[in-house]
Parts: structure tokens; C-alpha cells; sequence
């Protein structure tokens, strides 16, 4: 299944952009220069060399300038070994944004429990709008997991750091959505959605459901995913009925 929520143009992302060159000196800020560049390469090579040779906190600033730069070339596990090393800065602000980035990484991956619990990091040592942009995008995680209580957390802790109305606003809409459904699958690819679409057509007839729909959402980042969903329930309880009787690896989320 796959199913993704982040992109390199990411909201968290652009905030840690936003808040880095504040944050940055030295040889890091060489680093961030060439990042910001678009220097990826450069950036990484740059952000490594400091990293290594400086002390705290120069070295923990230039860490997650290279973990991101390997992030933006697809190096994850480059990107994971200096942003787990940012991650435990004693700058809570840089610890913070190597977990909002870590999140990311592991999104790619597809490993949602992981990434949710970086981006819940990642809003528990920012604060104001990057704090609840961190929860917000842990309770995307969660919530494509199935996740339900813990999404309505998440969202909730988002709403109470948020400060900009857009950001507000969008964690209410998403706090406001109502009723429940199946989830066969999230998909960015429309081709793996269709497949997923008529396999469970057949499973939702014989267990006497609604015919799945394909719904084409943006994500978090704004990029298109292709939702595999059956019927619509009005409590959690009458929807895990349904998916007892559907059965398979599908999770009961909220509707959108």
C-alpha cells in the first residue's frame, strides 16, 4: 500500500526554512546559504565537515542543515544519522526542527507511527505556529493509521499552539469533520487506487457494504491522494461492525 503524506515542498519544511537563518552562524550558516541556494549537495557536504569538526551548538545547527539537505536529495538514511544527532541539541528550537524534518523522512518511508511520534517531538520543543504545524501533521499520520483518538489529540494540541487564523482555521476544519468510514487504502498513485477499488468491491459486496469510491483529497502538503473508502457510519462502534464483517487490512477513519 502506499500511501504518502509529505513532499519536498512540505509546510513543516517551510517553516524550518523560515526559522533557520535566526538560529544559524558560522560554518552552519554557510551550509543554510547553499541550501537555501537550492545546493543540495553542497549544503550537505558543508553541513557534514562542520558538524564534524565544530562543537555544540555550531555543530548540532550544521547537523540539520545536512540532515535536510540529504533529505531533499532522497539520502534518508543519510538524513536520518544528523537529524537524530540535531534532534538531541540542548537548542530546543534546533532539536524541534530536526524532529519536524525527521517526520518528514519517515513519511517517505512510509513509516507512520514513527514519523507521528517525530512530528509530536517536534511540537513539544517549538512553539506557535511551527508547534502546531508539527501536530497537525502528526495527527495526518495518525490518522491515516486509523488512528482516531490519537489524530484528535494531535489536531487539538495544533489548535491550541496555532497563532496564524489560515493555520487555525485548517486545523478546524479538520477537528469539524463528522461520520466515519472504511479506508482500503490511500494511494498517490490513481493506477494502485483503482486496483485497490475493484478488489475491495468485490470483498464490500459479499459483506453486504457500499461500493467503495475513490476519493481524491489533497494531503497535508497539498499534494493529491487517492482515498479508498466505503460507506459512511455515524459512530466509531457502527463503523469497526462494518469492517469486522469486511474484514482485511482496512482502518476506520474520519471523512473528510
Amino acid at each position: 500500500m502506499s500511501r504518502r503524506i509529505a513532499s519536498s515542498v512540505s509546510l513543516v519544511l517551510l517553516a524550518v526554512l523560515a526559522a533557520l537563518p535566526a538560529c544559524s552562524g558560522g560554518g552552519s550558516k554557510r551550509a543554510l546559504a547553499l541550501y537555501h541556494q537550492g545546493q543540495f549537495p553542497e549544503a550537505l557536504r558543508e553541513g557534514e565537515q562542520v558538524a564534524q569538526s565544530a562543537g555544540p551548538p555550531e555543530s548540532d545547527k550544521a547537523a540539520l542543515v545536512a540532515g535536510m539537505s540529504a533529505y531533499e536529495l532522497k539520502k534518508y538514511s543519510e538524513a536520518e544519522r544528523w537529524l537524530r544527532t540535531a534532534s538531541r541539541s540542548s537548542d530546543a528550537a534546533v532539536a524541534g526542527r530536526a524532529s519536524a524534518t525527521l517526520g518528514l523522512v519517515n513519511v517517505a518511508r512510509e513509516r507512520y507511527s514513527t514519523a507521528a511520534l517525530d512530528f509530536s517531538a517536534a511540537g513539544r520543543r517549538l512553539e506557535g505556529d511551527e508547534a502546531a504545524r508539527a501536530h497537525f501533521f502528526a495527527g495526518e499520520c495518525y490518522s491515516i493509521l486509523g488512528r482516531i483518538d490519537a489524530a484528535a489529540r494531535s489536531y487539538e494540541q495544533a489548535r491550541l499552539a496555532a497563532r496564524d487564523p489560515a493555520l487555525r482555521s485548517r486545523v478546524g476544519n479538520r477537528m469539524s469533520s463528522s461520520g466515519f468510514t472504511l479506508q482500503l487504502g490511500a494511494f498517490a498513485n490513481r493506477a494502485n487506487a483503482d486496483k485497490a477499488l475493484a478488489a475491495g468491491g468485490q470483498r464490500a459486496s459479499k459483506a453486504g457494504l457500499p461500493t467503495p469510491t475513490i476519493v481524491a483529497t489533497p494531503d497535508a502538503t497539498g499534494r493529491t491522494i487517492y482515498l479508498v473508502q466505503a460507506g459512511k457510519f455515524s459512530t466509531k462502534e457502527e463503523a469497526a461492525v462494518a469492517k469486522s464483517k469486511l474484514g482485511g487490512d482496512c482502518v476506520v477513519v474520519q471523512m473528510r
